[in-house]
């Protein structure tokens, strides 16, 4: 549930209930930006040994993982740009070349190729987490799909403040983050394509736009299944990789065509 209306209220025993049919709560600032989400995790039965296993992993299973993050996630980005093979080229060589944890940080080199390509037909764009636009779009599709993949780890039992790459104190939200990342590119691409449809900054069509997305088909494993249960399949195969029965950290990707 997403309440983005100052007028709106919430009682207590709506919010518990909420909680216990596993439901997620978000809510939005006065520029209805997403600012906070209440999450559901009393009830799941796995959440110490799933903590458990976030304490105990090592180094370099972590570092693995991050490395299959960061190449998902080029590779995402490298399918944007299917009318600039060029550019698509250099991305799909960056992604061959990560290493265990990305020492040599391709994630960033990666982005400086992407965005000048991206968004090469939006006069004077420039990647600002604090600009409107463009930017608004892209802020608030990213918030809606952390928020996703949030719902997804707790339902799993996972602590989302410890992560894998991403440690911050005031980041309760850490392995999201995380997972999150190799879901951008599918974010990017429908704020694209609403732009090129004439929306423009966070509307009311833009949210819906957004929504949609979560119930929109992905890859994964070879199955056409909905985002929304991409991340839901993400988060079981993050355990079972803890858990070192699996070595492959399974991740949606676009639908090719």
């Amino acid at each position: 549930m997403v309440i983005d209306n100052r007028q709106c209220s919430a009682s207590i025993p709506a919010l518990v209930k909420l909680s216990e049919c596993g439901g997620v709560v978000v809510i939005c600032d006065n520029k209805h930006m997403p600012i906070s989400v209440l999450l559901p995790i009393a009830s799941h039965t796995e959440t110490v040994l799933r903590i458990n296993d976030q304490i105990a992993a090592g180094k370099p299973l972590v570092k693995q993982l991050w490395r299959q993050i960061v190449i998902r996630k080029i590779l995402g980005q490298a399918a944007n740009l299917d009318q600039l093979p060029p550019v698509r080229r250099q991305l799909e060589q960056l992604a061959a070349r990560v290493q265990s944890g990305d020492k040599q940080n391709h994630e960033a080199q990666a982005a400086r190729l992407y965005w000048p390509a991206f968004a090469a037909a939006i006069p004077d764009f420039k990647r600002d987490h604090q600009a409107e636009g463009m930017n608004s779009m892209l802020n608030f599709g990213y918030a809606v799909v952390r928020a996703a993949m949030a719902r997804a780890l707790v339902g799993a039992g996972f602590c989302t403040a410890i992560g894998l790459y991403h440690h911050h104190r005031g980041n309760a939200f850490c392995l999201a983050d995380d997972l999150m990342e190799p879901l951008r590119p599918l974010v990017d691409a429908r704020a694209m394509e609403l732009f090129n449809t004439g929306r423009e900054g966070v509307t009311a069509e833009v949210k819906q736009g957004f929504y949609r997305l979560l119930l929109d088909p992905v890859m994964l494993a070879g199955q056409r299944i909905p985002l929304l249960d991409g991340t839901q399949r993400t988060a079981a195969s993050l355990a079972a990789c803890l858990r070192r029965e699996s070595r492959e950290l399974l991740l949606p990707e676009r639908e090719r065509a």
